[in-house]
């Protein structure tokens, strides 16, 4: 087999035969490229086109009435030669899998389809594609499956005794070799580029079906110029290589130079391979993910379920993951499903644990906020019900513990024996009936533990529990840093014609001292041995840009960041931008301002699990764009449902004001916005509270009642946002 044995349980996946030992070294003499292009082609059918042609023609009409769908294109390239040798035994049962995961998440049975045998060919799949392309809708998503095997360049060569590519034989110089040795062949080298390639099942003898990364790239864009969300995933070695992110911007108009560059060709050379010419992405185009189970040089792994039995099934782990991380969530993001994929560990011994650990899943996306299945569903996995649970006992609220572990045990109730179950991405013990065991550690607060299984009749079991652990506040603190970025802009410059402020630098004094005290905020941060301070009094535009970078750099998942401006704000009439004025600006000259653009940038960049921005400026509330935030009601346990506030992602923005100008000085040497942020801050009666409380309870009624301005509270729109917020908590010593 093209696949080695490893440690009995995890099989190397995607091996081309070249390093399976079953293509000798090329022994063909030297050949014309005309002739080596010719027989390559014979030998590849197919490999320089795309799959097919489809028209562009106007975006579809968007009724955002009408309920979204998610269709899938699931391939098993099982048998890229003939014989066992040459067959996969993973691609059928990894399809089978996704296919019950993406039903199990909300997806229709029927808008799947599942290619394998004869119909995972350039044929079969064009047909497909081409049906679903008559059937997408605008926000519907795509998702296309790939298991299989991958090859470079490098591993293309022809048979020169009449085997096909992939079988064992005589062969001729790969085909980046001989491109390299044959500059006056460019249509080669562009071949070439076009890689890596997808390999599909045998159709015809002495032939080979693949699929170019070109290719692959084509098909996408047809279904994002549907305005259809796209979701690829390649389990396969070396799949990253296929860049299909890099592949598309290309394709974007608004990406492409408006300069043309037409490359050198020798004047001997000779072309005959006509390629065709890439579709353009339409203004209007979906998303893109893209889920890669290795990197350009890296193999991909399987493993056998049950272990260790002889008659058991074999799976890619990717798709299993991926499988067990859409069960898990209905709902999931990209950032969701990368975090669960990487927390589910598969392997019942060392060496297959450190295999498995050290794979580099590469997960891409143009929109992070974006759900994977269209019909965003309640996440209940398919029949969730087999799977019972005896410890903890069922109760109908959160279990509450004192110790900070507990194991979980219960069985599986269902006709088809259970071949393995995670309990919190972990395996379980499991025993020959269906019962399982785990223990498993909590965090303090709200502990939600996913248990999943699967059983031989390729069913993907859901449940879910949730307990509490009976820590102290500090769950609700946390165990990352928490930021206080302080901007303050008071003596403006004769060249802004702004006038000179008189709160700024009291305000965000009086803040640091709240903030530092009381809720344990820091005002300097540490990075690569240097100490970066975070507050900053009359900085330009060019300081304040690099500060907020500078924290993108630091700040990581665990953290909070707080983000507060007082200064001068502008508002572009042309543009319909707020901007942050600094002192240096220059009046009626935006480059000399803080552009907009580059904090919502910037906020897509900070990994911290919390981000707040409070805006003290004149029309701040045009600043980035966002909906309402939530109502912030809380249930009868208050503790819980701040954690549960503070573990989910948040990006909210707090504003002084709305599209007008807010007044400077309120009294008390502070603005009335500061002055209501303060008070809130200092008298808030909780020791723990969120952003919207504070908003709600003090900022709002203080600053409505003593001026005109409106403050605002709201999420920022496409900055990752998961619907949680900030959390204050209070430090034990605080009065």
């Amino acid at each position: 087999m093209f696949r080695a044995l490893i440690c009995a349980a995890v099989l190397f996946c995607g091996a081309s035969p070249t390093l399976a030992g079953a293509v000798p070294v090329a022994v063909e003499k030297a050949v014309a490229p005309e002739d080596y292009r010719d027989r390559f082609l014979a030998a590849f059918p197919g490999i320089a086109q795309f799959l097919f042609d489809a028209p562009t023609g106007a975006a579809p009409s968007c009724d955002f009435a009408k309920p979204r769908h998610t269709h899938a294109l699931l391939i098993a390239a099982d048998q890229i030669g003939p014989g066992e040798d040459y067959r996969l035994t993973g691609p059928l049962n990894d399809i089978a899998l996704i296919r019950s995961a993406l039903v199990a998440g909300g997806a229709r049975d029927e808008n799947i389809v599942a290619l394998a045998g004869a119909e995972a060919s350039r044929e079969g799949i064009a047909r497909a594609a081409l049906a679903l392309l008559e059937r997408i809708g605008c926000e519907d998503t795509f998702i296309l499956h790939f298991s299989g095997w991958t090859f470079e360049a490098s591993e293309l060569a022809y048979g020169t005794d009449g085997t096909a590519p992939f079988e064992r034989g005589e062969k001729a110089a790969p085909l980046a070799a001989f491109s390299d040795d044959n500059p006056g062949a460019p249509d080669l080298a562009r071949l070439a580029d076009s890689g890596p390639f997808l390999a599909l099942n045998q159709i015809a003898q002495g032939q080979a079906q693949v699929i170019s990364s070109s290719a692959l790239s084509e098909m996408i864009t047809h279904f994002r110029n549907r305005l259809a969300n796209v979701i690829v995933i390649l389990d396969s070695r070396h799949v990253a290589g296929t860049d299909l992110q890099a592949r598309q911007a290309q394709n974007d108009p608004a990406r492409l130079w408006t300069e043309t560059q037409i490359p050198f060709t020798p004047e001997s050379a000779y072309e005959d391979i006509v390629f065709p010419e890439d579709t353009r992405l339409m203004p209007r185009h979906g998303g893109l993910t893209t889920f890669y189970a290795a990197g350009r040089s890296d193999p991909a792994f399987e493993m056998r379920l049950p272990r260790g039995a002889k008659d058991g099934k074999t799976y890619g782990i990717f798709s299993y993951k991926l499988a067990l991380a859409m069960l898990a969530n209905g709902k999931a993001t990209v950032p969701d499903l990368a975090r669960r994929v990487e927390t589910v560990s598969l392997a019942a011994d060392d060496d297959a644990e450190s295999r498995d650990a050290n794979r580099r899943y590469i997960f891409e996306t143009t929109d992070p906020s974006i759900a994977i299945i269209a019909e965003q569903r309640p996440p209940r996995g398919l029949r969730g019900e087999a799977i019972k649970i005896t410890n903890p006992a069922p109760t109908r609220s959160a279990e509450p513990k004192k110790a900070p572990e507990v194991e979980v045990r219960g069985y599986v109730e269902w006709p088809e024996k259970t071949m393995i179950v995670t309990v919190g991405g972990k395996q379980a013990w499991l025993t020959p009936d269906g019962a399982f065991a785990l223990p498993v550690k909590l965090v303090p607060g709200p502990n939600k533990i996913q248990i999943s299984a699967l059983t031989n009749d390729e069913v993907l079991h859901s449940a879910e529990i949730e307990i509490v652990y009976e820590g102290d506040r500090e769950a609700l603190a946390g165990t990352g840093a928490r930021y206080a970025v302080l901007i303050a802009n008071q003596n403006y410059g004769e060249g802004s014609q702004l006038a000179r402020l008189e709160t700024p630098f009291a305000d965000v004094d009086a803040l640091a001292e709240l903030l530092t005290t009381r809720y344990g905020y820091v005002t300097e941060a540490t990075f690569d041995g240097r100490t970066i301070p975070l507050v900053l009094k009359d900085p330009s535009a060019a300081q304040m840009a690099d500060l907020l970078y500078r924290v993108s750099e630091f700040a990581g998942e665990a953290d909070s960041v707080l983000i507060y401006y007082a200064g001068h704000g502008i508002y572009e009439q042309a543009t319909g931008a707020a901007f942050w004025v600094p002192v240096n600006a220059r009046y009626g000259y935006p480059p000399s301002y803080y552009d907009p653009d580059l904090l919502s940038k910037d906020l897509s960049r900070i990994k911290a699990g919390n981000v707040l921005v409070i805006s003290d400026s004149c029309y701040s509330g045009q600043l980035l764009r966002g909906a309402d935030g939530p109502a912030g009601a809380m249930d009868d346990d208050r503790m819980l449902a701040l954690q549960r506030l503070s573990d989910r992602k948040s990006r909210i923005l707090i504003t002084s004001g709305n599209d007008t100008p807010v007044a400077d000085n309120g009294g008390g040497g502070h603005s009335v916005f500061a002055r209501a942020l303060l008070t809130g801050l200092s008298e808030f009666p909780e020791d723990a509270f969120s952003a919207r409380e504070l908003f709600n309870d003090f900022i709002l009624p203080m600053v409505v009642g003593r001026s005109a301005q409106e403050p605002q509270y709201r999420a920022i729109e496409k900055s990752g946002h998961d619907g949680g917020d900030i959390v204050f908590v209070k430090a034990a010593a605080s009065p």
